[in-house]
């Protein structure tokens, strides 16, 4: 399953009986796996979209496995770069492509959060992405003579490839809201502490707290479909991600 649908996905959790709480989680996924994901040949936005968003390298065996590390981090970044572009209006600016790069893996998914996580994903760390994108979008023009600023954004000069961009992003997501629902029978059968899981993400994502009672957890699928049916409905109310 982890070569089909990488990386796996382990959760860490407190010891409390009545009411786990996720202490951190963590992803492991092959080097073989990692250069396909960051790649041309990537199936889907899984992790690529997540290594758009800022990271920190901890720890590394050597200086070598941390340069190969950091070509991934630019590789994913310059994979991604021309599926954000594709989904943008002929003119935007610097902000809005940020925001774009940054929605893909939440595009790319069923997720609870929307477009509000993205906007606190860029505020926190706003000078960074502001730097960074800047150069991923000079690079992109130099490179593709498809772009020139335009005062204080961007314009798309007109060609045939945009159209080609734009299609191609939309299969991408498409491959990838798909893929990311063959990643839920994973968790169901992999996660010993699923209904545990299924609060946590309710509280965390979409700010519904859920009364985990002993009843519900010998019959979640019964009558958790109450709670579950209030963070959706808790969810219509948030801003969704839809193209600006």
């Amino acid at each position: 399953m982890n070569h089909a649908l990488p990386p796996n996905v382990y959760f860490l959790w407190t010891a409390d009986a009545g009411h786990r709480d996720i202490r951190g989680k963590y992803n492991v996924i092959s080097a073989a796996d990692l250069e396909r994901e960051c790649g041309e040949a990537l199936r889907d936005v899984y992790n690529a979209g997540r290594l758009t968003k800022l990271v920190w390298i901890a720890w590394v065996r050597d200086e070598a496995t941390r340069h190969w590390l950091v070509a991934q981090l630019v590789a994913a970044h310059g994979v991604l770069t021309p599926t954000a572009l594709g989904l943008l209006p002929e003119r935007f600016d610097a902000e809005a492509f940020s925001l774009e790069l940054l929605a893909l893996s939440f595009r790319g998914e069923a997720r609870l959060e929307g477009w509000e996580r993205v906007r606190a994903l860029y505020g926190t760390h706003e000078e960074h992405y502001r730097a960074l994108h800047r150069l991923l979008l000079a690079a992109f023009a130099e490179s593709t003579g498809l772009l020139e600023p335009l005062g204080d954004g961007y314009r798309k000069r007109p060609a045939p490839e945009w159209s080609r961009l734009a299609d191609g992003a939309r299969r991408l997501l498409l491959r990838s809201r798909r893929r990311g629902y063959l990643r839920w029978p994973r968790i169901v059968l992999t996660e010993s502490n699923l209904v545990d899981l299924a609060v946590n993400e309710a509280e965390r994502k979409a700010g519904v707290r859920i009364e985990l009672t002993p009843r519900v957890r010998r019959h979640p699928l019964l009558l958790g479909l109450p709670a579950f049916l209030r963070v959706l409905r808790e969810r219509s109310n948030r801003e969704r991600i839809t193209r600006r």
